[in-house]
């Protein structure tokens, strides 16, 4: 959008004002163990419409997509097109303080052999409403900018019994918060690689890999990586968690929190795997969008 598009319509009172005003937006993302996991936008002063204002100048316009009507803003643009897709929209509630609460899917998924990919695409803020788009990748984002850390736990049997005819198997899951313009905040990666024979799990090992970008002063203050064995051999899952924090992001406004209470893999005797993840950024001044990977294999980043 030209800057002089953006200021005629700040002048007729259209767009840019209403449409990114810095409103409060609360919603549940793919819980299991919490009913309702919030992100938060607080009301924030004109510091917050110009910023939004700026950036969107600067952005390129939007790729059309058959969804996307008038009211939506914060469009996506250059993502990778994903095989299969299918896109829906989840609305939420309006709250008396203005805020929008949504409801999302909190049963762990399992992961299709050619891996899923779910994402926002767009955000309606004052229609409390989400443009969501979801199917198999032909490509994943690369983030090199980002700064990694990683480190690992397991690699031994739950037993020591004799296993025979075994077959081992990997599969992983990132969970990336990016801002409105597609550049990763903070990101938590877990890859679990397990051993099974069709009626158990006989050992396993799980990968982690924590990302966030230092340049605009994200800070990692805490990590974990855990395994665990279902009951009998049931299952292997290896889990993530992280918090991150950023006293710049929106200075001089609170600071920026993001929780991923866990981001879980498991691997199953049949050699299936299942995720789920429950993350949340919360004091935000601007719209974050998220992106939850899945695939079998080795972790690509």
């Amino acid at each position: 959008m030209a800057a002089s598009e953006t200021l005629s319509r700040l002048a007729s009172g259209r767009g840019a004002v209403d449409r990114y005003r810095c409103q409060e937006l609360s919603f549940s993302f793919w819980t299991e163990a919490r009913p309702t996991v919030r992100i938060s936008m607080r009301p924030r002063s004109v510091v917050c419409v110009l910023s939004a204002i700026l950036l969107t100048s600067l952005a390129a316009p939007a790729t059309p997509v058959s969804a996307v009507d008038a009211a939506w803003q914060h469009q996506r643009t250059g993502l990778a097109p994903l095989a299969g897709a299918k896109q829906w929209i989840l609305r939420g509630t309006k709250q008396p303080t203005g805020a929008c609460r949504y409801s999302y899917p909190s049963k762990p998924t399992e992961i299709p052999d050619s891996g899923w990919v779910v994402r926002t695409i767009a955000i309606d803020v004052g229609g409390c409403r989400k443009l969501f788009e979801e199917g198999a990748p032909t490509a994943f984002l690369s983030d090199p900018a980002a700064t990694t850390e990683t480190a690992s736990s397991g690699g031994s049997s739950p037993s020591d019994g004799l296993v025979t005819a075994t077959s081992t198997k990997s599969a992983w899951q990132r969970v990336i918060w990016r801002d409105f313009g597609g550049v990763l905040v903070n990101a938590v990666m877990v890859q679990v690689n397990w051993t099974y024979n069709g009626s158990t799990v006989s050992g396993g090992s799980t990968n982690g890999a924590w990302q966030l970008n230092t340049a605009s002063n994200w800070q990692l203050t805490a990590k974990g990586l855990t395994q665990l064995y279902g009951s009998g051999s049931s299952y292997y899952r290896g889990q993530a968690t992280a918090t991150f924090y950023n006293d710049y992001f929106c200075n001089p406004f609170p600071p920026v929190h993001t929780y991923y209470y866990y981001v879980r893999v498991w691997g199953h005797p049949n050699g299936t795997s299942t995720r789920s993840q429950s993350s949340d950024s919360v004091d935000e001044c601007l719209a974050l969008h998220v992106d939850i990977e899945s695939a079998y294999g080795q972790w690509p980043g």
